[in-house]
């Protein structure tokens, strides 16, 4: 029912996971009860998404539009707050998502430039900040920060891995 469930945040003030359907149905997303997992209101965007996320503070979404390096930060009724053209270089968007005060976007050189795994960072007014070169394991799938701790995971062909890395700031790649 989510068809490829390509991305998902986690909404903390209504308690909802909300998922990207991707392909399938590229407009769009599910709300998900986390307790439960069964899926309690879908809704149609104006633009096909490939992953959400959701920042608490300003009670915003992101969004990683599909077939672009373009992204669009959307308020709490999921009207357009504003939409961002992205740094494009040549990867596969795979993710996205954020640890309050910046945007990740998860590439992967799988299909174009084997072996290149990136985040690019961005700040929440759209702004480029740099990119983080990621050890590459395999094809990146999402990025996902939790209490202050970063994890990636990977799809290996017979499954998946998920690693712990560190994001040393100021070794962030120049822009």
């Amino acid at each position: 029912p989510l068809h490829h469930g390509n991305g998902m945040g986690y909404n903390s003030k209504t308690n909802q996971l909300i998922v990207s359907h991707n392909t399938g149905a590229p407009n769009d997303i599910s709300f998900v009860d986390p307790n439960t997992l069964q899926i309690t209101e879908t809704k149609t965007l104006d633009f096909a998404i490939y992953g959400i996320t959701y920042n608490e503070e300003h009670d915003w979404y992101a969004v990683g539009i599909s077939g672009s390096s373009a992204f669009a930060v959307l308020d709490s009724n999921f009207v357009e707050l504003g939409y961002y053209e992205g740094h494009d270089i040549g990867l596969a968007n795979q993710s996205i998502n954020t640890d309050g005060k910046y945007l990740y976007v998860g590439n992967s050189g799988v299909a174009t430039n084997p072996g290149m795994e990136v985040l690019k960072i961005y700040n929440w007014m759209g702004e480029y900040q740099g990119i983080f070169r990621v050890d590459n394991v395999s094809e990146q799938e999402a990025f996902i920060p939790i209490n202050g701790k970063h994890y990636i995971t990977f799809y290996t062909g017979n499954g998946g891995r998920v690693y712990q890395i560190n994001l040393d700031y100021s070794k962030l790649a120049e822009k």
